[in-house]
């Protein structure tokens, strides 16, 4: 599986942007928010790996908090970001 940790800016409209693929695990930074382009195509999936991640989905009144070992899944075309909250997290994608 590939390994990358992200740069990040401060705020949502300045969010890294990754192009990661299916596979890929990435390491999230504590209060940095990253923008999955990539997932708008949907169905696309996260699984929380460690930490806590925040997921917003646009569109989606609700958001999601995924703990290790839980999956989430997009199923419509939609802008997605995520977000390490209590510490650095690690999230896969399926």
């Amino acid at each position: 599986m590939k390994t990358c940790t992200l740069p990040f800016n401060e705020g949502y409209a300045q969010a890294a942007t990754t192009s990661a693929t299916t596979g890929t695990e990435l390491v999230l930074q504590k209060g940095k928010v990253v923008r999955m382009p990539h997932l708008c195509d949907g169905p696309a999936g996260i699984t929380c790996r460690q930490g806590m991640v925040w997921i917003t989905e646009s569109g989606n009144a609700g958001d999601v908090i995924l703990q290790p070992g839980e999956k989430w899944f997009v199923q419509r075309p939609t802008l997605v970001l995520l977000e390490a909250i209590d510490g650095d997290a690690a999230v896969s994608l399926l």
